[in-house]
Formats: C-alpha cells, sequence, structure tokens
C-alpha cells in the first residue's frame, strides 16, 4: 500500500506496475478494515479471558523467570 498515487515509482523504480491507478483503488479506511478482518478471522479462536492488553501481560524476561527450574 503506498500513498500517495504514484509514490511507488520513486520509491520502487522495478515495481512500479504493481501499482493500481487511483481509480482502481479503495479507500484506505477500507483496505485497513479488510486486513483487521482477515487478521482476527484468520488466528485460533480465544476465550474471553485469555485476551489480555500488552501492558498488562508479563515481559518476556519475566515469563522465563517463572518457567526455568
Amino acid at each position: 500500500m503506498v500513498e500517495p498515487a504514484g509514490s511507488l515509482a520513486g520509491w520502487a523504480p522495478g515495481l512500479a506496475h504493481l501499482e493500481l491507478p487511483p481509480s482502481d483503488r479503495r479507500p484506505l479506511s477500507a483496505a485497513l478494515a479488510d486486513s483487521a478482518n482477515w487478521t482476527f478471522d484468520s488466528q485460533k479462536p480465544l476465550r474471553y479471558d485469555e485476551v489480555q492488553a500488552l501492558y498488562v501481560q508479563p515481559a518476556a524476561a519475566e515469563e522465563r523467570r517463572r518457567k526455568a527450574p
């Protein structure tokens, strides 16, 4: 996804042919929503009580310390 339209040619000239013309593009918000929905649909189901925000999850070092013999 490259914004604004036509920028891919400046950043990666060899890939410019992959860019869609502006008339064929969807709004960025719709593309992001589709991507988020696909990500959620393709993941394993979680129970509500298994979901935690990242800021309340233990740090990786703390997890390793807890599992060490």
